[in-house]
């Protein structure tokens, strides 16, 4: 599994900014037991969503 951040700070002080993840996994192949040949599954931006509070 690749996890790659990229930090974008808007003012450089880094008081405002935003933080951008790209993570992609590899797919398992269950009946065969053994990592599939298939794409990487690509998920953007949703790891710091938990952390994001109202």
């Amino acid at each position: 599994m690749t996890i790659t951040f990229t930090n974008t700070r808007y003012i450089e002080d880094g008081s405002v900014g935003s933080i951008a993840t790209v993570a992609e996994w590899s797919v398992w192949n269950c009946t065969e037991n053994k990592w599939s040949n298939a794409p990487k599954v690509v998920l953007r931006n949703i790891l710091l969503a938990g952390y994001i509070q109202n």
